[in-house]
């Protein structure tokens, strides 16, 4: 029979300790706290829902502006009614004001960009909320599409 070495010894004894503590820790506290700081940080509590026509090139500016710091995206949808596949681009600007209008020399930063094929409708589910925090306290988007009859709704919470 073989000694076992003080080695072996103690990390089982450490092996063992770390397993009863996590054994011993009830799942629903350390849910709380996750759930907690993931509803303060990522998922806003008050929803915001737009729906618009995109415009063919030119860009268009939309979003809550100065009510809120936080915007977490849900969902995007892209209906193209067009004969040919479109390109939509979606930029976060730094906005002059609170209507969110847009300035094509403002800055910007992109998103995504999205291909729609033609006479489709594209559906992009974010089932962890895609984060905009706002830019000198103000929150403002800008969409524009290759090609024209492209509607978007773009679903999502404020903080």
């Amino acid at each position: 029979m073989r000694a076992i070495s003080s080695l072996t010894k103690t990390s089982a004894v450490l092996c063992a300790t770390v397993a009863f503590l996590a054994a011993s820790m009830p799942p629903a506290a350390n849910a709380a706290g996750v759930r907690a700081a993931y509803v303060e940080t990522v998922a806003p509590s008050k929803p915001y829902r737009i729906t618009m026509a995109v415009p063919h090139f030119g860009g268009v500016g939309f979003g809550p502006g100065a009510s809120t710091g936080v915007l977490g995206i849900s969902s995007i949808s892209f209906t193209h009614e067009g004969s040919g596949s479109a390109r939509v681009s979606l930029r976060q600007i730094k906005s002059l004001g609170a209507d969110c209008r847009y300035d094509p020399f403002a800055p910007q930063t992109r998103i995504s960009t999205f291909y729609v094929q033609s006479a489709t409708m594209l559906h992009i589910p974010y089932p962890t909320p895609l984060v905009l925090e706002s830019w000198e306290g103000l929150i403002c988007l800008v969409v524009d599409s290759s090609e024209a009859n492209t509607q978007m709704t773009l679903n999502g919470f404020l903080n």
